[in-house]
């Protein structure tokens, strides 16, 4: 079947190498999930991510390829079989989806990297004479640096597979020069480090004169492209260093959402941006008719979110004597932008808890007259109960932040209607001190049904978290009968990133959470070892805690591996949990099936 697939294909104007590739996972086996989604066998992914190059321009090429694959497929009649012509469709989504994915996850990982081989050149640290294998504490001592610090970096580089680990030992691969030494890559111009979106903007409005950042910011160098495998060479790292910082620009100019499939260039940005229009083809984003294509329309529609929440954490990446070495590091993260980035990566998330707290509510007959959220934002969750068969008229909403900007930001979204306008607002909230609530509550709340609290990935924000400290903190909202439905970004494990490519964005949401001390868990609790203590997952937190978290109202997102495990760990990308305080569960109608049902299922924000 192969042979006469590729013998119609000789006379197009197609990749006839990579058309070889796909054609080899279109034709194998494939199958749909419980939950309704196809995917691939391990050894199709894998034939996937090894030779095939699908990111920026290269992604859009191998759309294009599918596409011209899928009408052979369905035009030609060489497939009669009404089943394998479903397993091709299956194929095709699965492989479609993966390109998709891996241009919205990938260029905040690619971003993360130009700006440690920056830092690692201001330390004296030159990748090119690192000896083949080295040890952690060998390369802490040679440049004088934290152990911890420059950990989390290497960390990163085997995760994203340009770095290799066994043991106490790192070691570099083969193609490691060939992608990481690179004279431009281990240097940002001055004018390009910090936080350059205001500046990007002023470019698009006109109004920037700068010549300089002109040409260092929408001048690639010229870097030769590797054309097989997932691994980031210089050039794409080049655009991922770029194209994070403009698409927050273009977003906040609320550009992003007028670049639909087929929208002229010009019906969005004025004549004189050709400097853009040239970044935007050579992305892959626009066609050669200056035309947004598939791939520029998904990452235009789904790139801020994540893009906006690593993109934060900027000034961690300015100041790289006090972060490695052993001054007191500066460093913080830019709330605002952080905020504005969470809620439009929150938004569907909190849409699929509010619905499974409407099935329980109907299931249980439970009743409550105050929503809380906490680490409020600008109110998503609230914003959406507000509007929602949930709210009642005697319903009393609390907002509560540890940030001043996030109570500005609920205060100016309730003056524009957008928030109950009798909502109270609590600053100074920090989570991981519940009695600042629980004062809040008895001052503020008088009688009360019950209470419900919302967090939008929250916990995680709690400094140098133990185990116990943890349970200490979820066991003071129980006390408060509260039933808490958290949802929180999964820790995943750096075999687990590096396994799955570019099929999350976790390689840059773990580090830039690591090196500024916040505390991700993971979905799956670690065999005992020896600092299994301070890895408990969330759900074992909030049971020793007290509460029942209840499977069947609880909710995932996709699962990390596009296919099944063996051993049936494939952590989700983030978790939505349901839990249940004993003040009330004791009193409501629980079945063993809501307590252990099937986890409700989302489909990915990527």
């Amino acid at each position: 079947m192969q042979d006469k697939i590729l013998q119609v294909l000789k006379n197009e104007p197609i990749n006839l190498d990579l058309a070889r590739h796909f054609v080899d996972i279109l034709l194998s086996e494939t199958k749909m999930s419980t939950a309704g989604y196809p995917f691939l066998t391990e050894s199709a992914y894998r034939c996937l991510i090894e030779n095939v190059s699908y990111l920026f321009k290269q992604g859009e090429e191998a759309l294009e390829v599918l596409l011209k694959l899928e009408h052979l497929f369905n035009s030609s009649g060489l497939i009669t079989d009404p089943d394998q012509h479903a397993s091709v469709q299956r194929a095709l989504a699965v492989c479609r989806q993966v390109i998709f994915t891996a241009n919205i996850c990938a260029p905040t990982d690619l971003w993360v990297l130009k700006n440690i081989l920056s830092n690692w050149t201001e330390l004296g640290i030159d990748v090119k004479h690192l000896p083949e294998e080295f040890s952690l504490s060998n390369i802490a001592q040679q440049f004088d640096l934290k152990e911890k610090r420059i950990k989390v970096d290497l960390d990163f580089l085997f995760s994203r597979g340009l770095i290799d680990r066994a043991e106490s030992l790192y070691k570099k691969p083969a193609f490691f020069h060939a992608y990481l030494d690179s004279p431009s890559l281990k240097h940002i111009p001055q004018n390009l480090k910090g936080d350059i979106v205001d500046t990007i903007k002023y470019f698009i409005l006109g109004k920037l004169t700068d010549e300089d950042f002109v040409r260092d910011f929408f001048t690639v160098p010229s870097l030769q492209t590797h054309e097989q495998g997932w691994h980031a060479d210089s050039l794409k790292t080049e655009l991922g260093f770029r194209i994070v910082p403009l698409l927050i620009a273009t977003h906040q100019l609320k550009k992003n959402e007028l670049l639909t499939l087929g929208t002229s260039f010009f019906e969005v940005f004025t004549d004189s941006n050709h400097y853009l229009l040239s970044l935007l083809k050579y992305l892959g984003y626009f066609n050669a008719k200056g035309k947004v294509n598939l791939l520029g329309e998904r990452v235009f529609s789904r790139g801020a979110g994540p893009f906006g929440i690593i993109y934060a954490y900027q000034s961690y990446f300015s100041h790289p004597q006090s972060q490695y070495r052993h001054a007191k590091a500066t460093a913080w993260v830019s709330r605002r932008a952080n905020i504005d980035a969470s809620q439009k990566a929150n938004a569907k998330a909190f849409t699929a808890a509010l619905h499974a707290l409407e099935r329980f509510k109907n299931d249980t007959k439970f009743a409550y007259d105050v929503f809380i959220e906490h680490a409020v934002g600008k109110g998503e969750a609230t914003k959406q109960h507000w509007n929602s068969p949930l709210h009642t008229e005697d319903m009393l909403y609390i907002g509560a932040d540890l940030e001043e900007d996030a109570i500005k930001g609920a205060a100016e979204a309730q003056k524009k209607g957008e928030l109950p306008p009798q909502m109270l607002l609590l600053s100074n909230a920090d989570i991981g001190k519940p009695e600042t609530l629980y004062d809040f509550l008895k001052a503020n709340v008088t009688t009360s049904q019950n209470i419900v609290m919302f967090v939008g990935n929250g916990f995680h924000e709690v400094r140098e978290q133990t185990d116990a400290s943890m349970i200490a903190v979820f066991k003071a909202y129980h006390d408060m009968g509260i039933l808490l439905v958290f949802i929180e970004e999964s820790s995943l494990s750096d075999h687990d990133i590096r396994q799955t490519a570019w099929n999350t964005y976790h390689a840059g949401f773990k580090y830039v959470h690591e090196i500024s001390g916040q505390g991700l868990r993971p979905v799956f609790d670690t065999p005992e070892s020896p600092d299994a203590e301070s890895l408990l997952s969330w759900r074992s937190l909030a049971t020793k805690a007290g509460y029942l978290v209840l499977d069947h109202y609880s909710v995932k997102t996709r699962t990390i591996y596009p296919y099944p495990k063996p051993d049936g760990k494939n952590p989700s990308i983030s978790m939505t949990y349901f839990c249940v305080p004993s003040s009330l569960y004791a009193r409501f109608p629980i079945s063993e099936h809501q307590k252990l049902g099937t986890l409700v299922k989302t489909k990915s924000v990527k």
